[in-house]
Formats: C-alpha cells, sequence, structure tokens
C-alpha cells in the first residue's frame, strides 16, 4: 500500500533556509553600506545648512561671526531646529569668517582640499564709508 505524502521532508526544508541564509549574507552588508551613507549624506546637508545660516548671520551683522548655534536657530532664526548628526557626531562652528563648520565624525565639507578653495567662504563686498566705496580686506 501506497502512502500519499503531503509536506516537505527535512533536507528539502534544509535546502531553502540555506538559501534564504546566503541571501541575507549577500544583503545585509548593502542595507549597513546604504544606512551608513545615508548618515553621512544627511550630516553633509546639516553641515550646508549650518554654513548657509553663518553666512546669512554675517551678513545682517556686518560680518560678524556666530559664536554659538544658539545664535542661528531658533523660530525666528535662519534654522527652525537644531541639526543632529544620525551618527552621534557634534557640529563645531568654525572660528573664522569664510571657515567651515564640521562634524565630529563626518568631517566638513569638502575636507579643506576643495580645488576651488572654500566652497562657502563669505566673499567681501563693498562698503560705503563716507559717501565712497571702498573694499574691505584687501
Amino acid at each position: 500500500m501506497k502512502r500519499n505524502r503531503t509536506g516537505f521532508t527535512l533536507v528539502e526544508i534544509m535546502i531553502v533556509v540555506a538559501i534564504i541564509a546566503l541571501l541575507a549574507a549577500i544583503a545585509v552588508p548593502s542595507f549597513v553600506n546604504a544606512r551608513t551613507k545615508s548618515m553621512q549624506s544627511s550630516c553633509q546637508n546639516n553641515l550646508r545648512l549650518i554654513d548657509g545660516a553663518i553666512e546669512q548671520y554675517a551678513l545682517v551683522y556686518s560680518n560678524t561671526l556666530a559664536s554659538s548655534m544658539d545664535m542661528l536657530v531658533g523660530t525666528n532664526a535662519y534654522i527652525k531646529d537644531t541639526p543632529v548628526c544620525k551618527a552621534g557626531g557634534s557640529y563645531t562652528l568654525p572660528t573664522t569668517l569664510g571657515g567651515v563648520s564640521s562634524c565630529s565624525i563626518h568631517g566638513s565639507l569638502g575636507g579643506g582640499s576643495t580645488a576651488g578653495g572654500n566652497p562657502f567662504q563669505i566673499p567681501q563686498y563693498p562698503v560705503e564709508q563716507q559717501g565712497q566705496f571702498t573694499a574691505q580686506n584687501q
């Protein structure tokens, strides 16, 4: 008498599990790399936002450098909410005009090695002094 078997054998189930494990081993590093790149991209966007806010602050306050993040952040300020590095880094503001803000984990934009110089450098526009235009810092 022949028995009708419905179901899978142990070997078939083990083969399926092995295939799933192989696919997971291939996919997991890709997800980790994508997550790392996403955090780095988010951090770079935050650095661009901070540098733009510093530029705006300097334009409004006659080339005065913002000394703290509190000067840039607020509902009526240049940045609505305090930027946060998704990797847990902290942001450092530049110490000079034309400097670049940096993250303790991801570094700064361009890394100081951009071919054309600092892409966020604040241009020195002519300022009117006693009826005459003079260029600053020449």
